[in-house]
C-alpha cells in the first residue's frame, strides 16, 4: 500500500475489499472500506467539522478488535512513505495513535470505531480523527471508583492526564497526544457528550458543545516540524515498548 492508495493524493483508491460505501465530500468522492460500518455514527458531521474540503480526499478506515493493529500499521506505514512528511512527526504520532484506537475497542462499549486521515501538502498539515459512538469519556472514566463522582467537564478535562483510565487501560494515549501537540501540533480536540476540550500545546479549555454520542479525538498537526519523538513518549516509553517490541528488540524504529 502506498500514499496514493491511502488517499493522500487527489484520487483516492480503495484500501480494503469488503463493504464499500461512498460519500460526497463537496465535489470529491470519499472512499472507505469496512467489514461492519457503524451506521449510527454521523460521519458527515465529522467530515464537515474537522476536514478541509479544498484539500486531498480524506481516507476513512473502520476498525474492530481484529483489524485494529493492521489499520494502525497501515496509517503509520503510509505516512512514512510520504517524502514531504517529517518522519519524527510520524514517530510521535505512532506513540499515541494505537492507544487512542485501543480506547475505542476497550472503553467505548462499542465493537468498532473509525479513523480518518487527511494530509495537505500545500499547508504542511495532517489531520487525524478517531471517533466512536459509544458510552463517552464521562461514563467510561466513572467506572473507576476513583472518579465515580466527577461530572462530564471534569472527566474530559482529566482524560488527557497520565494514568487516568477507567481502570483497565494504560492511560497514556491521550496524555502522549498532548505531548505530540506540544511539539508538532496545532490543536488537540476531544469531543464527548455535551463538552469539547481544546488543547493548543500550552493550555486547555472546556466548553459546551452540541451533543456527540461517544467520543471524537481530533489531532491537527504540522507535518514538517522536526523534533525528538521521545518527547511524545516522555515517561510512557516502557508501556509503549511492552505493547510493540518483541523480546530482545530495543526500539520500534
Amino acid at each position: 500500500m502506498n500514499a496514493k492508495t491511502f488517499g493522500f493524493g487527489h484520487s483516492a483508491l480503495i484500501s480494503n475489499t469488503f463493504l464499500l460505501k461512498y460519500l460526497h465530500f463537496t465535489t470529491k468522492r470519499c472512499i472507505f472500506a469496512s467489514v461492519n460500518f457503524p451506521c449510527e455514527m454521523n460521519l458527515n458531521r465529522i467530515l464537515v467539522t474537522f476536514f478541509d474540503k479544498s484539500s486531498s480526499v480524506p481516507t476513512i478506515e473502520v476498525f474492530d478488535e481484529t483489524s485494529l493493529f493492521s489499520v494502525y500499521k497501515n496509517v503509520i506505514d503510509v505516512l512514512q512513505q510520504v517524502p514531504e512528511i517529517e518522519q519524527n512527526v510520524v514517530k510521535g504520532l505512532a506513540f499515541c495513535l494505537y492507544e487512542v484506537l485501543d480506547n475505542v475497542i476497550y472503553h467505548s462499549g462499542k465493537k468498532s470505531g473509525t479513523v480518518i486521515v487527511q494530509y495537505n501538502k500545500e499547508q504542511s498539515r495532517m489531520r487525524v480523527v478517531v471517533a466512536d459512538d459509544g458510552i463517552g469519556i464521562w461514563k467510561s472514566i466513572s467506572n473507576n471508583p476513583i472518579y465515580k463522582d466527577i461530572d462530564e467537564p471534569t472527566a474530559i478535562s482529566i482524560c488527557i492526564q497520565k494514568d487516568v483510565t477507567e481502570g483497565n487501560g494504560m492511560g497514556f494515549g491521550l496524555f502522549s497526544a498532548t505531548r505530540l501537540i506540544a511539539n508538532a501540533g496545532i490543536s488537540l480536540q476531544i469531543h464527548s457528550g455535551n463538552h469539547l476540550l481544546t488543547f493548543d500545546g500550552k493550555q486547555s479549555e472546556i466548553r459546551e458543545e452540541r451533543f456527540w454520542q461517544g467520543t471524537i479525538v481530533y489531532l491537527d498537526l504540522h507535518s514538517n516540524v522536526d523534533f525528538n519523538p521521545e518527547e511524545v513518549a516522555n515517561d510512557c516509553s516502557e508501556e509503549f515498548d511492552e505493547m510493540f517490541l518483541d523480546e530482545g528488540e530495543t526500539s520500534l524504529w
